[in-house]
């Protein structure tokens, strides 16, 4: 929910309802084929803005990414102003390790940006959360056997920079 209590955001409202709690992690094991993104009004319900599989596999750099992949889409939080949003794409091919990478969804430009690929993450990390409207903190582990780290980086995948050692 935005600040302004006025829109929602989720991914997939259908499979919500459906899988209900098994929805997060423990509904990994039932992906769904109709991914999506949609942003609700909270005073009507109805769709504001909504994008669809294919849009949102294609934002990664490497277009071939996410093929041969199962995929969720998880974490979805909107940014203090509520002009972005992020969310997080997590992927599995042939029961392999879960893989994530961090996505921000520009609402004014319409543009979707790959903000933290998994090769910053699978050393380890946690939840990102925005810090202010353009900025992102979120618990990182920078090299192998490292503690985790509390990083710092721009929605635009620049100025990423550690902040503290440990998790905060």
């Amino acid at each position: 929910v935005d600040k302004k209590h006025r829109r929602a955001v989720s991914f997939d409202y259908n499979a919500l309802f459906e899988r209900e709690v098994e929805y997060g992690y423990s509904g990994l094991e039932k992906p769904s084929l109709d991914l999506k993104l949609q942003i609700r009004s909270l005073d009507d319900g109805n769709i504001i803005c909504e994008l669809d599989r294919a849009l949102l596999l294609s934002a990664h750099p490497s277009k071939s990414r996410y093929q041969d992949c199962e995929v969720w889409l998880q974490h979805p939080k909107f940014s203090p102003n509520g002009e972005k949003i992020l969310f997080v794409i997590r992927s599995q091919k042939n029961n392999s390790k879960v893989e994530s990478d961090l996505y921000i969804y520009d609402m004014i430009t319409g543009q979707i940006t790959c903000a933290l690929e998994w090769s910053d993450w699978k050393r380890g990390g946690h939840h990102p959360v925005w810090l202010d409207n353009t900025d992102i903190l979120m618990n990182v582990r920078n090299r192998v056997g490292e503690p985790l780290s509390m990083v710092r980086f721009s929605c635009y995948r620049d100025n990423y920079h550690i902040i503290s050692s440990g998790i905060i």
